[in-house]
């Protein structure tokens, strides 16, 4: 009878484990592929506009081809963030099946232990019963040490299906971090696409303006273009997301030109990268019309951020950073803004440049250096600029080729110059877009 109901627990035991044991990895099947089939139609149009723009590049630089070139450029634009919402839809639907997954696996977890300790409380306390008292109990001895032998079975295999179990979690805890950095990732590529989009769409304007004002004659047109040449007025037209945070264009290109010497690299390229990684915060929500500096608080956006992603390391770290910075300058740490937290990630970026407190230390020395500010401040315009001359030299733009400044820039994004995912190429390739802009206007 023991025996019958051993077998009976260790069922009962190993049911809980394989109920439900396969994962809900994958979408809905027509789900899926209905995405997959929408994002694929996107990037096959998306080849052929590269294909019909290249075409436009080749020909005669006229007012016309310029229009068609913006139009074909805007068209681009809005297919990236119809591929983009796309993808981040099945970002999300994977995220929430991993967290649901989580649930299943420590809900099982938690009704195996508790049938474990039942099963054990009903069999063990017979423990502290002596010898005697144990033949007193049981008649046949054998039978019991063959209950006790088949006990011992069970404990071994149900604390593997534990042990494998807790790894199956952990496996997809990594699966949902990976996945939730993914979801940061797409979110940026959204804010550059509508960048990319606000941007062409504010040069297709100037140029209908300029095919109004010159009746649609070429002559006119180039006159009006070389007129343009040095003209802070145009330069704005490139710069307005740093406009719209607060920095003037005025001040843009003086600090950007001052930094951009100092290190060795091209002012074009450093005004094209604060403008798109302004515009990115700014699309991503972690920094306001006419505040540059941000406007959330170094605890909420930033150290409380890390303790409730689990990053306690990373909070204390930013948190030491953010102090020995306004120590230093005198400033109260609970006063100074800093970048607000988004949806997904956290904030904390400081100034015009949005440095984290950790990142900026590691250039204060060499921008007190240059600038003679001791201490640098990261709210400065100047001393901001200075930093991300440096990070890019550091990177290699000093050279000031395409494909150096392309490698600089993937490393200002993303910490590595061989970055490949589709964030690192977009993002520098409409920093080139910007750079070759401005660089006729100053």
């Amino acid at each position: 009878m023991k025996r019958r109901h051993i077998l009976a627990i260790t069922c009962a035991v190993f049911c809980l484990f394989f109920a439900g044991s396969e994962f809900s990895f994958a979408q809905d099947a027509g789900n899926k592929a209905q995405l997959e089939s929408q994002i694929a139609a996107i990037e096959n149009e998306i080849s052929g506009l590269d294909k019909e723009l290249t075409q436009i590049q080749g020909r005669k630089n006229s007012l016309q081809n310029e229009i068609a070139k913006l139009d074909n450029q805007i068209r681009q634009a809005e297919l990236n963030i119809k591929g983009l919402n796309l993808s981040i839809k099945q970002s999300e639907n994977n995220i929430a099946l991993r967290i649901e997954s989580i649930k299943e696996a420590e809900t099982r977890t938690e009704k195996q232990k508790r049938s474990l300790s039942e099963y054990l409380r009903t069999v063990y306390k017979k423990d502290s019963l002596s010898l005697v008292e144990i033949l007193l109990v049981k008649k046949d001895l054998a039978q019991f040490f063959e209950e006790a032998s088949a006990l011992e079975n069970v404990q071994k295999d149900v604390n593997q299906s534990l042990d494998d179990l807790h790894a199956l979690k952990e496996q997809l805890q990594k699966e949902k971090d990976e996945l939730e950095d993914k979801r940061e990732e797409l979110l940026s590529l959204r804010a550059l696409a509508q960048i990319q989009k606000q941007n062409v769409s504010n040069q297709k304007t100037q140029k209908n303006q300029l095919l109004s004002q010159t009746k649609g004659q070429e002559s006119s047109y180039q006159k009006i273009i070389q007129a343009k040449k040095k003209d802070i007025a145009a330069i704005r037209g490139q710069i307005q997301y740093l406009g719209k945070t607060g920095v003037s264009a005025e001040d843009a290109v003086k600090y950007a030109t001052l930094a951009a010497k100092r290190a060795g690299i091209r002012t074009a390229f450093l005004l094209g990268l604060l403008e798109v990684e302004t515009g990115r915060r700014y699309e991503e929500g972690r920094i306001t019309a006419g505040s540059h500096t941000g406007n959330g608080d170094w605890y909420t956006d930033l150290y409380q951020c890390y303790i409730d992603l689990g990053k306690p390391s990373s909070a204390e770290k930013q948190k030491s950073a953010f102090m020995q910075i306004t120590s230093k300058l005198g400033y109260d740490p609970n006063k100074m803004p800093v970048s607000r937290k988004p949806n997904y990630g956290c904030g904390g970026a400081m100034g015009p440049a949005q440095f984290l407190p950790s990142t900026w230390l590691l250039f204060e020395d060499r921008v007190a250096s240059l600038t003679g500010h001791n201490p640098p401040d990261p709210w400065r315009v100047e001393d901001a600029f200075t930093a991300s001359a440096l990070y890019l030299a550091d990177a290699g733009a000093t050279k000031k080729t395409p494909a150096a400044e392309i490698r600089a820039a993937k490393a200002y994004i993303s910490g590595s110059p061989n970055c490949t995912k589709y964030i690192c190429n977009f993002y520098s390739k409409e920093i080139q877009r910007i750079a070759t802009l401005i660089e006729p206007n100053l």
